[in-house]
């Protein structure tokens, strides 16, 4: 997602063994993610479809030598 990617994304990229991918970005709550969701130029062009999920990040590193 173009927008997402711009402001709001940690991490993103497409599975290995299957077909689509993941984005885990912020935002303020499953409302907010919609809207950022259903704004993003790719969807609006139809090009990827989605599901949200809320996340609650348990374990957070900077270390990745």
């Amino acid at each position: 997602m173009e927008k997402v990617a711009e402001e709001r994304c940690f991490v993103g990229g497409g599975f290995v063994d299957e077909l689509g991918g993941m984005i885990i970005f912020e935002a303020k709550d499953l409302e907010e993610a919609k809207k950022i969701a259903d704004n993003d130029p790719l969807m609006k062009r139809n090009l990827y479809t989605y599901e949200l999920f809320e996340w609650e990040v348990s374990v957070l590193s900077n270390d990745r030598d």
